[in-house]
């Protein structure tokens, strides 16, 4: 395991070359941007239309939707093998059976060795990808629509707001929070994988999860409730202010 910050770099380059990605992505689909700000905003309004608050009610839908964004992010490659333990001890056998030895075993294996895993067999190649790789998701969709929706801005407005948009109140807190659990998602991965290992009961070691996750996943979620006031309250008036300077 190396140090908290080789964690947070990683998942800060694949944020960034996904956003790489999605700005080029604009240039093949150029309504691209539309269909996510059409897809962001029917989401909250859908969630908000649900919540029994009359107060507030889009910032508490903006704040669940983050929230499970995070938790997703630091905790969904446990839970896509918590599953998978239920769903291998539970099926029938044979789907049990199939499930340890399906027909895309031999990429899975060959796929963690290029990733320079020594594993002994697919069900070690499969419980390692999906706890690696599982973090690294959303902050890369995430990245990716934050790329094709800056170079839409840059084409229509100008740099000026493009880099009003980027500082927009919230952004500086929801970018780095979402960068921060994916680190944290990778960083326990690593602290589960080598736990399993070093006691030799893989797969089916202890998957406890560490005290400092359950906090620092709480300080997230914390600061992306302060980010949820700010987009709400603030963003709009940053925005304004961004537009007439244009």
């Amino acid at each position: 395991m190396g140090s908290p910050w080789r964690y947070i770099v990683t998942v800060a380059d694949v944020f960034l070359i996904s956003g790489f990605l999605g700005m080029i992505a604009y240039f093949v689909f150029p309504s691209l941007p539309d269909i996510i700000l059409k897809t962001t905003c029917q989401k909250v309004e859908a969630l908000a239309r649900l919540l029994p608050f009359p107060m507030e009610r889009f910032m508490l839908s903006i704040t669940l939707w983050n929230t499970m964004t995070i938790l997703i992010t630091t905790f969904g490659g446990l839970i896509a093998l918590t599953l998978d333990r239920l769903a291998t001890r539970y099926a029938p056998d044979v789907l049990r059976r199939s499930m340890n030895n399906p027909p895309y075993a031999p990429i899975l294996v060959k796929l963690a060795r290029k990733f320079g895993f020594d594993v002994r067999g697919y069900k070690e190649a499969d419980v390692i990808l999906t706890l690696k790789l599982g973090p690294l998701l959303i902050p890369a969709i995430n990245g990716f629509a934050a790329g094709a929706f800056g170079m839409w801005v840059l084409q229509n407005f100008g740099p000026v707001f493009l880099l009003g948009a980027a500082l927009l109140p919230h952004g500086v807190i929801e970018f780095p929070t979402l960068i921060i659990a994916g680190a944290m998602g990778v960083h326990l991965a690593d602290y589960l994988i080598y736990r399993v290992r070093l006691h030799e009961r893989w797969p089916h070691g202890n998957l406890e999860v560490p005290s400092w996750v359950i906090r620092n996943t709480a300080a997230c979620i914390a600061g992306l409730t302060v980010a949820a006031y700010l987009e709400v309250h603030i963003a709009p008036i940053v925005a304004g202010c961004v537009m007439k300077c244009t």
